[in-house]
């Protein structure tokens, strides 16, 4: 006689506290995924709830996953007023948490501190020169952990440009960026991708700042470097071409002017 073998009717029963909190976890982000955003927030309750009652305290390392999801879902999918600072609150606690659980400085307080200011960042509730100072302090702190020109540092030195750009204190800004486009040049080479990203930046910033005329000389040089990485029919190197274009004339009608 064939028989069918009786499944457990929950997948976290029986399993030890961490693989429980992972299956909720998974199960959240699934939901997340297909805009279940109630059902998400509710495994991610009770993976908070599962640990704060059987792990080892309000500091429980286990909990850094599920706050920072929860934290997240609540940023990204505000359902009422207080849920963006119910998230950042929770990204707060994170912090916290990822401090006191590693040693000072570590990739876990990294992350997540970067995570927690972008948000406050998106929001604007931080003040300009707080953001800057946690900004250069995390632009070092990834330097050293990831090195000087990682995908994680180039985004703290993107995400410092942006606080400039949007404060207006456009010849910072282009300190900034002439300074990250020399040690790019010196680890990366004058043409790879990464001198490019930078001399848009440069170029746009420029721009912003009403010199039409650096503006025009960052993208050339920006044009060059993508003609010979893509090739003179490439999307890139048409684009920039066109926007050099465009700069041009509008510089000449300025002159005119």
């Amino acid at each position: 006689m064939r028989w069918k073998k009786q499944l457990n009717p929950s997948l976290t029963i029986d399993l030890p506290l961490d693989l429980q909190v992972k299956v909720l976890c998974a199960q959240a982000a699934l939901y997340t995924k297909q805009k279940k955003i109630t059902k998400a927030k509710e495994k991610l309750q009770s993976s908070i709830r599962l640990i704060e009652k059987k792990g080892s305290g309000p500091e429980d390392p286990c909990l850094v996953t599920p706050l920072q999801q929860l934290g997240q879902l609540l940023l990204e999918h505000p359902q009422t007023s207080q849920d963006s600072q119910t998230g950042l609150d929770l990204l707060t606690r994170v912090v916290h948490i990822t401090q006191v659980s590693n040693r000072p400085g570590s990739v876990a307080e990294c992350e997540a501190r970067g995570l927690l200011l972008e948000h406050r960042l998106h929001l604007r509730c931080i003040e300009t020169q707080e953001a800057l100072r946690e900004l250069h302090k995390l632009g070092l702190l990834f330097s050293r952990l990831h090195g000087e020109h990682s995908p994680r540092t180039a985004a703290i030195h993107n995400l410092t440009v942006q606080v400039l750009v949007q404060e207006e204190n456009y010849p910072e800004a282009i300190k900034h960026l002439l300074s990250y486009l020399k040690h790019c040049k010196e680890v990366h080479g004058d043409f790879t991708p990464q001198v490019c990203g930078v001399l848009r930046q440069l170029s746009r910033v420029h721009a912003l700042a009403g010199d039409l005329v650096r503006a025009a000389l960052a993208l050339d040089q920006c044009l060059q470097a993508e003609t010979l990485l893509y090739g003179t029919s490439s999307r890139r190197a048409q684009a920039s071409r066109l926007r050099l274009q465009e700069m041009m004339q509008l510089s000449q009608c300025y002159v005119v002017f």
